[in-house]
């Protein structure tokens, strides 16, 4: 038996998905759902108050996700809001949500998380050097408990099984235009991390000059 074989037997399962043997945003959110909404899924049921439509289709994401993706710009949008429902469903998998918790910064923000890491905290880029603050840019947590147990500030144990869901919900990125930050070398390392992809893993000056004159790079 296939793989494709294998996936339309699960297809075939799954209420209003075609049954083609191509594991498509479709099928993830058909199976997202049935882990929701089945006993022994391991996930807190999203409140119905928090399923949005994204041009018609239901987008079965936390409300966090949905207003971080919200502070970027709106022609990145749409490819975090696809990464987010393969990841999100991925990391069901492992009984654990993916949860978009950073999006756009101004470049106050990044000063001060500059000055943070200059005091050894966690690294930040200065300001003008992170696509957070060209809007491009999304920060993800691996939660349990719908979202009240943070993995990554855990015991080692939790930070452990966390990288573990970051590695497997990045495999999603590529196809969705976006760039994984646990592919960065050295202290850029950031498997939280995601950024759109622009063919450059850090702004330049040209990038920095047409966002203060245009407001989008995109």
């Amino acid at each position: 038996m296939t793989l494709r074989d294998i996936i339309k037997n699960v297809q075939r399962e799954l209420p209003g998905v075609e049954v083609d043997g191509i594991a498509g945003t479709q099928t993830m959110l058909a199976v997202l759902d049935y882990i929701r909404t089945h006993e022994g899924g391991g996930l807190t049921p999203i409140p119905d108050d928090q399923h949005v439509s994204t041009d018609g289709a239901p987008t079965a994401l936390h409300a966090r996700t949905l207003a971080t993706i919200g502070t970027l710009d709106p022609k990145a949008r749409e490819n975090f809001i696809r990464f987010s429902q393969l990841a999100e469903t991925t990391a069901a998998t492992f009984g654990c949500d993916y949860i978009a918790i950073s999006g756009g910064r101004s470049w106050e923000e990044q000063a001060m998380l500059k000055r943070k890491s200059d005091a050894g905290g966690p690294h930040a880029a200065a300001p003008g050097y992170s696509w957070h603050n060209f809007r491009l840019a999304a920060d993800y947590g691996v939660f349990l408990n719908g979202g009240s147990i943070y993995l990554d500030g855990g015991s080692a144990e939790q930070q452990r099984l966390a990288e573990r869901v970051h590695a497997a919900c990045s495999v999603h990125a590529r196809d969705c235009g976006i760039v994984w930050g646990g592919t960065f070398k050295g202290k850029s390392f950031d498997s939280p991390h995601y950024q759109y992809d622009l063919g450059r893993l850090t702004p330049t000056a040209a990038d920095r000059a047409k966002f203060q004159r245009e407001g989008s790079l995109l």
